[in-house]
């Protein structure tokens, strides 16, 4: 049985919204154009090694948010070409433990926090 747990709260410069997800569940939410400003925070625990955990797209932007052998994984595309962050080698997220993620970007700063 795949199991993966998500709490998440997003802001693309507008109000906050949560959603929870257990198993195969998702959201399909209508987001605006990324401005100059993003938050992303959200809580997971799973045993899959790799999950998708977070996919928002446009015509070409995008951000993604994976689980890559247990390791986080951040690509986001918001037009200057693709930025990637990965969580510390050594350290696995697919634990089942609640892992807390949080993702901001201000312009072209881009930083990605895992409390494990």
């Amino acid at each position: 049985m795949e199991v993966l747990f998500i709490l998440c709260l997003v802001s693309f410069g507008l109000a906050y919204d949560k959603a929870s997800f257990y198993g195969a569940s998702y959201i399909s939410y209508p987001l605006q154009e990324a401005k100059g400003v993003t938050d992303i925070s959200f809580r997971f625990r799973t045993h899959l090694s790799d999950a998708l955990l977070l996919l928002a797209a446009g015509k070409t932007d995008y951000c993604m948010i994976r689980l890559e052998s247990g390791r986080l994984k951040l690509h986001i595309n918001l037009g200057a070409g693709e930025s990637e962050l990965s969580s510390s080698k050594g350290i696995n997220l697919n634990d089942t433990e609640w892992h807390y993620v949080s993702i901001i970007r201000r312009e072209a700063n881009l930083t990605m926090k895992v409390c494990t």
